[in-house]
């Protein structure tokens, strides 16, 4: 998930450098305390977090619909919304829901054969472990 590495500009400021899952670093900020720090590194998890699963859900429900599996397209339409009610809720939420939604979140994912599996695998799983990990719950399968 995405993390910050910090360094010091003096006694009451750091510097956080976010550093995105791809490895990318985007963001520079200036905080005034650890405090702030870690908020901010929150909320960049959950904003990540949160768009990334809607956009996924989004193209699982594309394909689900182009399919006629009218079951599973509710199911990712239900976890959209409930993306969309709770995006602004607390991290600790937003996991705590989304461990909770593994199974639908697996049960909606392409099968191994398919050539959207590898992103399941490199940017959905990783999403799902921290998720149970911030938790504190055993890791998905």
């Amino acid at each position: 998930m995405i993390h910050a590495e910090a360094s010091y500009i003096d006694q009451s400021h750091l510097r956080l450098v976010f550093v995105w899952p791809d490895g990318q670093t985007r963001d520079s900020v200036v905080v005034n305390d650890k405090k702030e720090a870690f908020r901010l590194v929150y909320f960049h998890n959950r904003l990540y977090i949160v768009v990334t699963l809607r956009m996924w859900l989004n193209g699982r429900m594309n394909v689900y619909q182009h399919v006629g599996d009218f079951q599973r397209v509710n199911e990712a339409v239900q976890l959209i919304h409930f993306l969309d009610d709770h995006c602004k809720t607390s991290l600790k939420f937003v996991t705590r829901s989304i461990c909770d939604r593994e199974a639908i979140i697996r049960h909606l994912a392409p099968g191994e054969k398919s050539k959207y599996y590898k992103t399941f695998e490199s940017v959905i799983v990783p999403i799902l472990i921290f998720c149970c990990e911030m938790q504190g719950t055993e890791q998905p399968c």
